[in-house]
């Protein structure tokens, strides 16, 4: 019997070898799409980059590709009933399809906490990680499910999660406009100016999409009103760029500088003015102090040459937005 099990097991552990030489390197981001959510009729990937250990353990094999066509429809709708039916016919739930999204990254954002439980209480990884660097807490995080997020943190996963651009759990949230998941992450301990690979900012990301309701909770958490991401463009400079009347009122009325300028002399109300806003540009001129004496004086006194070089060195950059 013992010599048995080392064969079996030499011939899985090659197999194994074998076929994590085939996995795919396509991958589509399931979240920024929206409505393509986790799609159905993609094919399964029969090997995975590991071989999961619940699913040695239990005996478990790889779903076919129907079966995974159907575990993945079943997570993302909440059917536990189709899924407890495959556990029970010996499929493992914690094997990835083509685009290496696991049933659990479905589950954790479209479906509900049932459905969640009983694919980790069955063997999913709940730090299963696509080849895009999103986990099942930051699929929770993008639909706003804080049970799913608590539950998640609760088994261990890293909250602090990024995805290969930098984005964080708390990045998508606010650009979702889930102002609730977006307070339970700062109270978990977040930074409220999570940086992401272009130091984009989560009030960054909220201005630009008009979530003033995230908006405000990362001002009442202190967020940096006048932080510039890589490119040099402030939350104000997003907003007025899209239009957000709404959100560029918010940081004006907490403070947030109107005189910046991004790289090339442009200011917010500039961009509002030249993406056809007036009436915002105006807006945000009216918050500009007004000019001194002694800024005149100032003025007045400066080194023309100085002033020559500075204009030439700046361009006009009329066309400049945040990037």
């Amino acid at each position: 019997m013992k010599h048995t099990s080392r064969n079996t097991a030499l011939r899985f552990e090659t197999t194994s070898r074998i076929l994590r030489g085939f996995l795919p390197a396509a991958l589509l981001f399931v979240l920024v799409g929206l409505a393509q959510g986790c799609p159905q009729g993609q094919e399964q990937a029969q090997s995975s980059a590991d071989t999961p250990d619940a699913s040695e353990s239990k005996d478990l094999r790889p779903p076919t590709k129907e079966e995974m066509d159907t575990l993945r429809t079943a997570a993302f709708g909440s059917d536990t009933e189709t899924i407890q039916a495959l556990i029970d016919q010996g499929v493992s739930v914690n094997y990835p399809d083509t685009l290496t999204l696991y049933p659990l990254h479905c589950a954790a954002q479209g479906g509900n906490l049932e459905t969640v439980k009983l694919l980790v209480e069955n063997g999913a990884d709940p730090e299963a990680t696509d080849e895009r660097g999103h986990q099942p807490f930051y699929n929770a995080a993008f639909s706003g499910k804080l049970d799913i997020m608590r539950y998640l943190k609760d088994q261990g996963v890293d909250i602090f999660c990024q995805r290969d651009t930098g984005y964080s759990a708390l990045h998508i949230a606010a650009e979702q406009n889930e102002a609730e998941t977006v307070q339970q992450l700062l109270d978990w301990g977040l930074d409220v100016d999570f940086r992401d690979n272009d130091q984009r900012t989560p009030l960054m990301l909220a201005a630009i999409v008009g979530a003033e309701e995230v908006v405000q909770v990362l001002i009442d958490n202190g967020a940096g009103l006048d932080l510039v991401n890589q490119a040099g463009g402030t939350a104000m400079m997003w907003g007025a760029a899209q239009g957000q009347a709404g959100v560029v009122q918010l940081l004006l009325e907490a403070g947030a500088d109107p005189t910046i300028e991004y790289p090339g002399g442009v200011t917010a109300a500039d961009m509002a003015e030249g993406r056809d806003f007036p009436e915002l540009a105006a807006m945000i001129r009216s918050y500009v102090p007004e000019e001194t004496d002694s800024d005149t004086e100032a003025e007045a006194g400066s080194d023309p040459a100085s002033e020559q070089e500075s204009e030439v060195g700046n361009g006009s950059g009329s066309g400049n937005e945040p990037e």
